[in-house]
């Protein structure tokens, strides 16, 4: 990538056949070919706040958003190719997440939503916590979040409930971050 960016973080949106975002600390690549290239995308100095402790970047709603744990917020509506501030009112936010048109962040007992990433809505929430990583299924309504090792499980992105750890054994591994996918069951991972 030029200019070399360091640490980057991807992410995907199913826009135009598809885009690729690297958000690195200075600056913003993004990529409509499969990561095949990359374009440096237009980001005012003023929107550069949301690339330290950066969170994401999430797709939704045809928005690419990138958070920062200072409550900064760059935003693109136009594919990546150009970025906007914002901000969420508050610092210290976890990862977002886009669920149910809508984007979420968690700040411990505090929950926040944007339909559009520029606007940002205290909701009331319970048993809410600042997550390091979250993933949701559209297919089943199911979000699942983590903090300090713990699991949490939500069916509106406003309400969670801590998990025991007995649901989720790992056989002595911690938690780390979370992706949503499908597998078939194997010896390895069977179905209950």
């Amino acid at each position: 990538l030029a200019p070399p960016a360091s640490h980057l973080q991807l992410g995907f949106g199913d826009h135009d056949g598809g885009r690729l975002v690297a958000a690195g600390d200075q600056v913003i690549h993004v990529s409509s070919d499969q990561g095949a290239s990359f374009a440096v995308a237009a980001l005012p100095d003023d929107a550069k706040a949301c690339l330290g402790s950066k969170r994401g970047p999430v797709y939704g709603g045809g928005v690419f958003l990138i958070t920062s744990s200072s409550g900064a917020v760059c935003r693109s509506t136009d594919r990546g190719t150009t970025w906007s501030k914002s901000h969420i009112g508050f610092d210290d936010v976890g990862d977002p997440l886009f669920y149910d048109g809508a984007f979420w962040v968690y700040r411990y007992a505090r929950a926040f939503k944007s339909s559009d990433g520029a606007v940002w809505t205290e909701v009331a929430s319970a048993g809410v916590t600042r997550f390091d990583a979250l993933a949701a299924s559209a297919a089943t309504g199911t979000i699942l979040a983590l903090s300090g090792g713990t699991l949490y499980r939500s069916s509106d992105a406003a309400t969670f409930e801590k998990l025991p750890p007995s649901s989720y054994d790992l056989g002595g591994a911690s938690l780390e971050h979370l992706a949503f996918g499908w597998a078939l069951p194997s010896s390895a991972c069977p179905s209950r």
